[in-house]
């Protein structure tokens, strides 16, 4: 008996008992060629479609964690910033003040220098016709005396005196108005005033 091709579900009469039975092929029907190319094209089309899809999707998942962190970064680096700058402002004063300290501890004292005080504490006085009394350390008051234009020379109808409190740079100067305290540690009091207001 010849083979026969079943191509759907129907019920077929063989003129006799069938004595052997073969089944060649099951399931849907066969694709043509030109439609299986265009199936596979097709096929292949949405694949290439999906993988671009899958593939920005996580071009763009991985920008927005690469932008997060980003974020993350600059916020943490600004903080710490803003810490060092905050730390930086509260030692500051405490660092200016030990430096004038010890530059001033290791500046030695000379008739010029002295005169230079004395000058500066006077400027603050509108006239100086007025009866001043300057009172500088002993040693500062040698320095002054010690030179060859006397210091009555140098400062007219100033008294000068010796003062056993002061130390070295340190100037009082009294008129009838009062007392200007020019010492150097009124100074520095001034200074550190003026670095922590800030």
């Amino acid at each position: 008996m010849e083979a026969t091709t079943v191509s759907s579900s129907k019920v077929i009469p063989f003129p006799e008992m069938l004595k052997r039975v073969a089944v060649s092929y099951f399931g849907p029907s066969p694709v043509q060629g030109i439609r299986l190319k265009s199936m596979q094209e097709a096929s292949y089309n949405k694949g290439v479609e999906d993988a671009n899809h899958r593939f920005n999707q996580q071009i763009l998942e991985h920008r927005k964690e690469v932008e997060h962190m980003q974020q993350s970064v600059f916020k943490n680096m600004h903080a710490e910033f803003e810490k060092l700058v905050e730390e930086i402002n509260s030692r500051l004063p405490e660092l200016v003040l030990a430096m004038l300290r010890r530059v001033l501890a290791d500046t030695p004292m000379d008739r010029q220098l002295v005169c230079k005080i004395i000058d500066e504490t006077l400027g603050q006085f509108i006239s100086k016709d007025e009866d001043l009394e300057i009172r500088l350390s002993k040693s500062d008051l040698a320095l002054l005396r010690g030179g060859e234009e006397s210091s009555e020379d140098l400062y007219p109808g100033i008294t000068l005196l010796e003062d056993p409190a002061l130390q070295p740079g340190d100037c009082l100067v009294r008129s009838r108005f009062g007392l200007v305290d020019a010492r150097v540690q009124t100074k520095i009091l001034k200074i550190e005033k003026e670095l922590r207001a800030k």
